[in-house]
């Protein structure tokens, strides 16, 4: 999957709930994007209000 114009927006306009880690904003865009549950050990990824995870 590629990451698109609205997934590379989407990553760059996280505030500070998402790290700075370009990998996580861009996981986290892409799924929000997607509509897709995130299935992540990353605990910060996971307390994020903005994504919906499955782990």
């Amino acid at each position: 999957m590629a990451i698109t114009p609205e997934i590379a927006e989407q990553s760059a306009d996280f505030d500070c709930e998402i790290n700075n880690d370009p990998a996580d904003r861009i996981i986290a865009a892409t799924s929000i994007v997607h509509n897709a549950q995130l299935v992540t050990p990353d605990s910060n990824l996971r307390n994020s209000s903005l994504i919906r995870t499955i782990w």
